[in-house]
């Protein structure tokens, strides 16, 4: 009866997601914020493991205490930034997901498994003990089965059973107190030559020896968790291609070219080609010292993939029939990689946003928040060239990049801030009718109106935005940008 009820809820919560039609628009997630009740009452937890922990000395008691409440503090500010979601479609899917994870595993019978969306542009998960899951917004927007989220949860939750986040701080504290590491230590102070090698020396060992540890919890959550993702009822050769996902989980998501012409190619302003293509001194100008530093593989704190996909293949499991991936997740990438549009746009990465809404504005060419999207990434790159801050929020070229994204980089380089100006205002006419009904519509036109506008002018702009959309997010946007700022 219960797997029954879990799929009805399953069923429930896809139908939801497709209540949005992507083709024409989208609607950012709004009041998604767990709560301050809600999280207070689940950091109520961290007390419970700190009372149940039977300390050595008192130093290490002291060391524990303190790094469960800076975690604690942690999600009391990724809640109060915004950056915390529990209240939406994605992260209830995330929740059902696991909740279907635990009923099949009776291992889990009994465990309270807390999961939210972290919204960050780095692509990764984290356990925070306590039963507490945080799943990178990114990390979801780079997979496109249901199967690679699952064997990252079921990792996680195998970080959870086996304790490994008060683990990891009790061997912290362990390599602190280790009466060789400080010996060597005392020795480097009192050294008068190649002092600053020895140093490295140190660094190096410490390093090794805390990262070994945590290598070899990687390998056992890697190990736990692909035993409750096999009891779950998945495919294990999808387990196996996430690992080898995770190897380049950095890169771009998409590594299609963009058409350019199609986006911003306007009578009376061409586009040209020769925008694409590499000013003279980047050949060389990229790749400095730092282009050659590689860290040796026992100084990272995850072991390579392949490895981590040689140790999971020595685990034998009869294979089974596996559920096929649930047909409403397609739907949930494409959400998930439209609300990393405004994570972008908070965390300053405006050559990234700009490049992931012309790519899903290709897949998604008539949906009114992506032409909204291009445009506010385009205004606020054009406003970083004339203040003179362009190199802090748009990548350099690199040749690592994807051709795509390279492209994209050096259209943003060649243009000056005078012709991004016609541009923006070309793609404006071009996509919207001269009556904006849409809320994030009538921002952006805001913003282009208020563009060489005096501070009176722009402050009659916002008015008259208050006056045909009321209080919103946008209006207090635009009110932060021309009346807060200094």
């Amino acid at each position: 009866m219960k797997l029954i009820l879990a799929g009805t809820l399953l069923l429930f919560r896809i139908t939801c997601l497709f209540s949005q039609d992507l083709n024409l628009n989208y609607y950012k997630f709004k009041n998604y914020k767990p709560g301050e009740p809600y999280l207070k009452k689940l950091c109520l937890g961290y007390d419970s493991i700190y009372k149940s922990i039977t300390f050595r000395e008192k130093k290490e008691n002291k060391i524990v205490k303190d790094a469960l409440t800076e975690t604690r503090n942690n999600l009391q500010n990724f809640e109060t930034n915004d950056l915390l979601m529990k209240n939406d479609s994605i992260t209830r899917y995330l929740q059902q997901l696991t909740n279907s994870i635990q009923q099949k595993n009776p291992i889990l019978n009994g465990k309270k498994i807390t999961i939210f969306t972290y919204r960050t542009i780095v692509p990764n998960a984290a356990n925070y003990g306590n039963g507490v899951i945080l799943f990178n917004l990114n990390l979801l927007a780079k997979f496109k089965k249901e199967e690679n989220v699952a064997f990252v949860l079921c990792h996680e939750i195998g970080h959870d059973l086996k304790g490994h986040v008060i683990e990891g701080i009790r061997k912290n504290y362990e390599l602190q107190t280790n009466s060789d590491l400080k010996k060597q230590f005392e020795k480097i102070q009192k050294q008068e030559f190649n002092k600053y090698r020895s140093y490295e020396s140190y660094l190096a060992n410490y390093l090794n020896q805390l990262t070994s540890k945590k290598r070899t919890l990687e390998i056992q959550a890697d190990s736990i968790g692909l035993f409750l993702y096999y009891n779950a009822g998945y495919n294990l050769s999808d387990a196996y291609q996430t690992i080898q996902q995770l190897d380049s989980v950095d890169g771009e998501n998409y590594t299609s070219k963009i058409d350019f012409n199609s986006f911003f190619d306007f009578p009376g302003q061409s586009f040209k080609q020769s925008w694409l293509q590499p000013e003279e001194e980047e050949e060389t100008i990229d790749g400095g010292n730092l282009e050659q530093l590689k860290f040796p593989d026992s100084l990272k704190t995850h072991p390579d993939c392949k490895d981590r996909l040689r140790f999971l293949k020595e685990i034998k499991f009869v294979e089974k029939k596996s559920n096929p991936t649930n047909a409403g997740y397609a739907h949930l990438y494409s959400v998930s990689q439209l609300e990393m549009l405004s994570v972008y746009l908070d965390d300053f990465e405006y050559s990234k946003g700009l490049y992931n809404a012309l790519q899903l504005s290709a897949k998604y060419p008539n949906n009114l928040y992506l032409n909204c999207s291009i445009l506010d990434f385009l205004y606020e790159i054009h406003y970083s060239k004339i203040h003179h801050f362009y190199s802090m929020v748009v990548d350099r070229p690199n040749k690592k990049n994807t051709e795509s994204y390279q492209e994209t980089l050096h259209f943003l380089n060649n243009v000056n801030s005078t012709v991004l100006k016609n541009i923006i205002d070309n793609y404006f006419k071009a996509n919207f009718n001269t009556t904006v009904n849409d809320a994030y519509a009538g921002y952006i036109l805001s913003l282009l109106k208020s563009m060489e506008k005096t501070k009176e002018q722009q402050f009659a702009i916002i008015n008259d935005y208050e006056k045909t959309f009321g209080e919103n997010d946008y209006l207090l946007k635009l009110k932060s940008k021309f009346i807060l700022k200094k």
